[in-house]
């Protein structure tokens, strides 16, 4: 038996697997989804698109188009067609389409990383529209230190020196400031750049618009899976009485007779009937029968 993989709730044509002569112009006259936890008499299909496809001059093969809702149900689904040409019922044919998850669910869970991302990426550009359109060159970053610490060997610099002891005394001489402990500045920013209640998307255009169309839809069709679909035994037992079908309708011959040739047959066997309906219910044997020369044995 084929089995086809397919993305959930994706259409798709499937070649339908010939097990017999299917001549070209041929039709569905049967054909179902029975799908895991599905009803018991399956989804009608017979309506779908058939597509011929000529493999010689006498014969043709068939794929079948398939709708997005034929395929919304995870897991194996069997499906049985039966092909008609010219009245002439064909052989049953069964395959399996193993339906997995579409791409789409694994995105569940990850909204809350972009979210966190994002506003990272606000903080960054919160950052970045500080500089100001002509900032200093890095020669002008190199004359400060220059400016600064590059005293005279034997004095040193120092503020003192540059007479500025109360800036010193400012920075240095503070019981809660050194340099490696800032108060509560580190936290206080962490708190002013990450913390913010209202912190949003805002330039990402419709980015979670269609995300959440998409999940929205992905939603739809998650809430169709039923609670306890079927297992793999049940499919093995629909399997197994699908080959009892199979040994009957292949004893079906190629090219059976035609409604008009068994209704001549018919006629046949009506013109037997009435003779054989004249004889009586227990006629004479062969040697219970004397008749002479000269009798008269004209019914």
């Amino acid at each position: 038996m084929s089995v086809y993989k397919i993305k959930q709730g994706t259409a798709v044509a499937i070649p339908i697997p010939c097990n017999g002569v299917w001549v070209a112009g041929g039709t569905i006259s049967l054909a179902k989804i029975y799908k895991p936890g599905g009803a018991a008499g399956g989804v009608d299909i017979s309506a779908r698109t058939l597509t011929e496809k000529t493999l010689d001059a006498s014969y043709s093969g068939y794929t079948i188009s398939l709708l997005s809702g034929d395929v919304d149900t995870l897991g194996k689904n069997l499906v049985i067609i039966q092909m008609s040409v010219n009245d002439q019922m064909g052989p049953y044919s069964t395959f399996v389409l193993d339906i997995e998850a579409n791409d789409l669910d694994s995105l569940g869970g990850k909204l809350d990383v972009i979210d966190t991302e994002t506003d990272k990426i606000q903080a960054v550009k919160d950052k970045t529209a500080l500089i100001p359109a002509d900032p200093a060159t890095e020669t002008t970053l190199a004359i400060i230190p220059n400016a600064v610490w590059e005293a005279d060997p034997a004095i040193g610099r120092t503020l003192d020196v540059m007479g500025n002891s109360a800036v010193a005394d400012a920075v240095w001489a503070s019981a809660t400031r050194t340099l490696t402990s800032f108060g509560s500045l580190v936290a206080d920013i962490a708190t002013a750049v990450w913390g913010a209640a209202a912190r949003t998307l805002t330039s990402l255009g419709t980015l979670l618009d269609a995300l959440e169309a998409k999940i929205d839809l992905i939603k739809a069709k998650t809430d169709t899976i039923p609670t306890n679909p079927a297992t793999e035994a049940t499919l093995a037992a629909i399997d197994a009485i699908i080959d009892l079908i199979k040994a009957k309708t292949d004893t079906i011959p190629i090219d059976p007779a035609t409604l008009t040739a068994l209704a001549a047959l018919d006629a046949v066997l009506d013109l037997v009937k009435e003779r054989t309906d004249r004889l009586p219910d227990a006629p004479a044997a062969v040697s219970d029968v004397h008749v002479s020369e000269s009798e008269d044995v004209t019914p």
